[in-house]
């Protein structure tokens, strides 16, 4: 799993993304989930800008997607948004945003 450090750009988690490159990215929600007491049941997701390459899913307590590509154009959002259900119900989003690599 691609272990780069995410950061915050204009208030969104961000992480730099070759374009070529096909890695899987992932949320680990450990500390969340223990402190809500709950488990994760289920995950999706959507991108823009980018394309998974194949579904989400759930890998302990980290949700995990392939990610390949990038929207390379002036001011194109490139993102892949995480639905997850967890075991007592509730429903919650997290959301990575990918900016190009500097070559």
């Amino acid at each position: 799993m691609n272990l780069e450090t995410f950061f915050v750009k204009d208030g969104k988690t961000t992480i730099l993304k070759t374009p070529a490159a096909r890695l899987l990215y992932g949320w680990d929600l450990a500390a969340w989930l223990n402190e809500a007491g709950t488990s994760l049941q289920e995950v999706g997701g959507t991108g823009v800008g980018i394309q998974p390459d194949g579904d989400a899913f759930i890998q302990g307590t980290v949700v995990c997607v392939w990610i390949t590509g990038l929207d390379e154009s002036d001011g194109a959002a490139n993102s892949y948004t995480f639905r997850f259900v967890c075991a007592d119900g509730s429903v919650d989003y997290r959301t990575i945003h990918f900016i190009k690599r500097p070559a």
